[in-house]
């Protein structure tokens, strides 16, 4: 990380001297040379760089760079679409490669008003955090070669990224899942959540999600079950995020949401990983062990003081009229407003995604397995919105949908 530190602090030198000095003169060349062994230190020293910088604040793949808590130049950088910047280790960049990315970097912040979309370049990338895949899926990436979108059985073709929703594919949101799997490490060996890295996950996933208010970008794809508590709380997150900001609410409500949202299965990884992944049925002990997820969430959470989240993580699968579900409280009365909003984000992707004890359900079918849970099982109103919103984009009409003969199994099912 420290090599990684002094590229960042020298990235931004860099750009301030191009800014004073021509082509040839001598302090511009050195600081591009400087540049270059930078790069070269940091990618021996920490492998491939996958920066992204968030309001200021920069993200070195899954951890905060806590030394650089406002860094100007990111901020400038993320104002003209400079969210992401990668470098591969392999083939390692030449003085060349390096000026050409500074050249770039520095025409954007010369021209902000002129919109530029990603950039690539001998195995570096530069562009929102959000970068377009799908025509590089289609036609081939910058350097000749053909990139895809890893593809599963595990989702509907629905959830495939189209021209309209391709905003969001898996390849591009990798440092996203590999942050989240990261949390999740860090929360199981030290007993705590760490926050900020969660709050940076929420900031790059509400940019994309909010990119487009009338869309919500395609769902994350998982692989294997091994990435399903991984995979699951991204696309959770970024539905809470999309019904939010639909429900009218405020940047920050919407945040703060999108982060409960986020956790709100943290619990999970007090669960043994062999009960998360077994494909028979759960014996009652076992069964036992996994609905204790909510308390053992609750309760990491609340370690962290952030009451909101903990409340969401304890109350995500208690019926949102407090009458059904689990843990049942004492004295039952409706959720959190936001654990209601997650509840339904929850319930629909868990269904839309295959788990070792079966196969996944269509969005239309799920769609319509919530419909018939509406008013018992989650909140009637809400639900209403959570339809309107995902049917537009899956550009699915009401008349679509399946009768839901299998709502009480399916729907109870989704923990």
């Amino acid at each position: 990380m420290r090599e990684t530190l002094r590229f960042v602090q020298l990235l931004g030198q860099a750009l301030a001297t191009m800014s004073l000095y021509g082509d040839t003169h001598p302090a511009r060349l050195t600081v591009l040379a400087q540049a270059h062994e930078a790069v070269l230190r940091a990618l021996a020293a920490d492998g491939p760089l996958r920066l992204a910088f968030l309001d200021g604040r920069i993200a070195a793949g899954a951890r905060l760079v806590e030394e650089l808590p406002h860094w100007e130049m990111g901020v400038r950088l993320a104002r003209v679409g400079v969210q992401r910047l990668e470098i591969d280790a392999a083939p390692s960049p030449a003085p060349d490669d390096v000026a050409a990315l500074l050249a770039e970097l520095r025409l954007r912040l010369d021209a902000p008003s002129q919109l530029r979309g990603p950039w690539r370049h001998a195995g570096i990338r530069v562009g929102p955090i959000a970068i377009a895949g799908v025509d590089d899926a289609r036609t081939g990436s910058s350097d000749g070669t053909t990139s895809a979108t890893p593809t599963t059985a595990t989702r509907s073709s629905a959830h495939a990224p189209s021209p309209a929703q391709g905003r969001l594919v898996d390849h591009e949101l990798g440092v996203v899942t590999e942050a989240v799997g990261w949390l999740q490490m860090a929360t199981a060996e030290r007993g705590r959540v760490p926050m900020g890295e969660a709050e940076a996950v929420v900031h790059a996933l509400a940019a994309t999600v909010l990119a487009d208010r009338d869309v919500l970008p395609p769902l994350l794809s998982m692989r294997s079950f091994d990435e399903y508590l991984t995979v699951h709380s991204c696309n959770v997150a970024m539905l809470a995020i999309g019904l939010s900001e639909r429900l009218g609410l405020g940047a920050r409500e919407v945040r703060a949401i999108g982060v409960a949202a986020l956790l709100h299965d943290i619990g999970k990884v007090r669960v043994p990983r062999a009960l998360l992944v077994k494909a028979g049925r759960l014996t009652d002990a076992e069964h036992a062990q996994v609905r204790a997820h909510p308390v053992e969430g609750a309760r990491l959470l609340a370690q962290g003081d952030d009451w909101l989240a903990a409340t969401v993580a304890y109350e995500h699968h208690i019926h949102w009229h407090g009458r059904g579900g689990y843990p049942m409280p004492a004295h039952p009365r409706p959720i959190h407003y936001a654990s209601r909003i997650v509840q339904l984000c929850d319930i629909y992707d868990a269904m839309c995604t295959d788990r070792p004890y079966r196969a996944a359900v269509p969005p239309q079918e799920a769609l319509a397995l919530l419909r018939a849970a509406a008013g018992t099982q989650v909140d009637p109103d809400l639900h209403a919105v959570f339809d309107r919103l995902v049917r537009r984009s899956l550009g699915l009409a009401a008349e679509d949908a399946p009768s839901a003969e299998r709502a009480p199994s399916m729907v109870g099912s989704a923990s």
